[in-house]
């Protein structure tokens, strides 16, 4: 596949698992894998989708722009865009990042930052 439809599947794939049940997100991430969210760092499967699974909110409704670039080893998949959080009328500007590795043909989430635009 090209970089672009790799991107895109895997935002896609991505959002589709943390939006319905953030507890299959253990097989995106990797013992490897590193997420940096709100400036605290988690490392590990383990440790990220535990983090993730008890985030204290349930649904989320989201508006996304994508820019990519292929690497040496991989693809930066950069994400902007708006949450809406559990019906809250005001929508979160966010930002995020995704490094994925290839290894032994496969793409792999090694590096994964989220942070929101507060103003």
């Amino acid at each position: 596949m090209e970089p672009q439809q790799v991107a895109q599947a895997f935002t896609q794939h991505f959002y589709n698992i943390f939006d319905s049940d953030r507890r299959n997100l253990e097989q995106i991430y990797r013992p490897e894998s590193v997420l940096s969210w709100e400036g605290k760092v988690y490392q590990g499967k383990d440790a990220i989708v535990k983090h993730l699974v008890n985030l204290p909110f349930k649904n989320i409704v989201r508006k996304i722009d994508m820019d990519f670039q292929p690497t040496l080893n991989g693809i930066m998949i950069f994400i902007v865009g708006t949450l809406a959080i559990d019906g809250e009328a005001k929508a979160l500007k966010y930002a995020q990042t995704f490094n994925l590795v290839l290894h032994q043909g496969q793409y792999l989430l090694l590096n994964d930052f989220f942070r929101l635009a507060l103003e």
